[in-house]
């Protein structure tokens, strides 16, 4: 009786290991290895980003306004920007 309740398991884990390994794009081997590349990627990205923003609040680079553009503050510490951006548009 454990048996047919086993393999119905093995079952189900081996399709869901096949939809994890299609979703990243690597053999159901790799998942593993797959799965902590993106991760490791996904927190690159974050403090990445994480950076540009803060360049962005201080004014310095990044993409952000030019520096001495028209900053207003209001409340809860956001910023209305005015200015130039790097890409030539005009806020």
């Amino acid at each position: 009786m454990r048996e047919p309740v086993r393999n119905a398991w093995r079952r189900a884990d081996a399709r869901l290991l096949r939809g994890v390994a299609d979703k990243l794009s690597c053999a159901a081997e790799d998942v593993v290895a797959a799965a902590e590349r993106a991760v490791s990627e996904r927190d690159l990205h974050f403090k990445n980003a994480k950076v540009s923003l803060q360049r962005g609040r201080s004014g310095r680079g990044g993409g952000g306004p030019v520096a001495g553009a028209g900053t207003k503050r209001i409340a809860g510490g956001i910023a209305i920007l005015s200015g130039r951006f790097a890409a030539g548009i005009f806020v």
